[in-house]
């Protein structure tokens, strides 16, 4: 994976062969969120509102935001001016023509957001919090299949809690990348002449994990990661 980002950039063009992950904080100040807010539809805006929790309704208009905002710089649009649709799947998309081409999945965990873009192909992204206090065992039992169980439960106790949140991201990436739910999938049961997975290192807090349809026409892909997104207020079409 190469980190073609540096700090303080923008979204631009996404090549074929090219794959956009960006990692954002979600605990924006206040000027971001009010540029943030600013992008949201209503009905966007009427679900951060019912929350009770302050710093979570933070959160949604920042995760939600910035996706906009993502996307608006892809496709040289207002980030208030997408609409968005859903395929086959479930899976959200651009309406209009951008959504022909451009592909994109998000995912959200504690103060954290990552992205992850593509020109026309699928894509699935996961993260989540590693936490000591999850109920590890539990989840494995009910989710994972025997054998991988088994080859969680070999390892060192210390070690159990990040292997577990790391095949679990693996699994939901994939599960999101070809838009069907968990239903206890293994990691083997991807179909890897098809799909490309790996892992992302999102910082230590955090596990994350990337599935990339393959290219019919290129050997191998190129991963952009990015770690930091310039916001600036974009005004509107024709405006200014």
């Amino acid at each position: 994976m190469s980190g073609c980002g540096d700090a303080d950039v923008e979204p631009g063009w996404c090549g074929a062969d090219d794959v956009h992950v960006w990692q954002v904080g979600l605990d924006v100040s206040c000027d971001q969120l009010d540029v943030l807010a600013g992008y949201l539809s209503t009905e966007e805006r009427d679900r951060a509102d019912r929350s009770r929790n302050p710093r979570d309704r933070v959160r949604i208009i920042a995760a939600r935001g910035w996706l906009r905002h993502l996307l608006g710089g892809y496709v040289d649009n207002h980030p208030r001016d997408l609409a968005f649709t859903r395929d086959e799947h479930g899976k959200p998309r651009l309406a209009g023509k951008s959504g022909e081409w451009l592909r994109f999945n998000a995912s959200h965990s504690d103060g954290a957001a990552l992205y992850a873009v593509a020109r026309g192909r699928g894509v699935g992204v996961d993260l989540e919090r590693v936490r000591d206090d999850f109920p590890v065992h539990d989840v494995a039992r009910r989710f994972f299949p025997q054998a991988e169980q088994e080859e969680l439960w070999a390892l060192p106790r210390t070690q159990q809690v990040r292997a577990f949140f790391d095949a679990w991201t693996r699994k939901e990436a994939y599960l999101k990348a070809i838009g069907i739910g968990l239903r206890g999938l293994a990691v083997a049961d991807v179909d890897v002449s098809q799909w490309s997975l790996q892992s992302i290192d999102a910082g230590p807090e955090y596990s994350a994990a990337l599935v990339v349809a393959r290219s019919r026409t290129a050997a191998c892909h190129r991963v952009c990661y990015h770690t930091s997104l310039a916001l600036r207020a974009r005004p509107l079409a024709g405006v200014g």
